[in-house]
């Protein structure tokens, strides 16, 4: 299995993370979504998970998967590192 954290997605203040399963294609309940926000001393933080209705998740791992398949190297999908 591989995570995909992103930071910044389409320039937003967010980060998101995906698992894939063994053919990198996104696990629908796997999404989640949190917010970023810039702290006084210019830096980032991260805040607490966005809930992500049911109906949601499926369209938001269409997107991810999109994503995944145009953009394999940027992923580094090919890279494996022992956790």
């Amino acid at each position: 299995m591989n995570i995909i954290r992103e930071y910044f997605p389409g320039g937003l203040p967010l980060a998101t993370e995906v698992h894939l399963d063994e053919d990198n294609t996104v696990i629908p309940n796997s999404v989640s979504i949190y917010p970023l926000f810039k702290t006084e001393g210019g830096d980032y933080m991260v805040g607490e998970g966005l809930d992500v209705m049911e109906d949601e998740e499926a369209q938001l791992a269409q997107l991810f998967n999109k994503r995944v398949k145009r953009f394999p190297d940027v992923f580094n999908l090919n890279k494996h590192t022992d956790i």
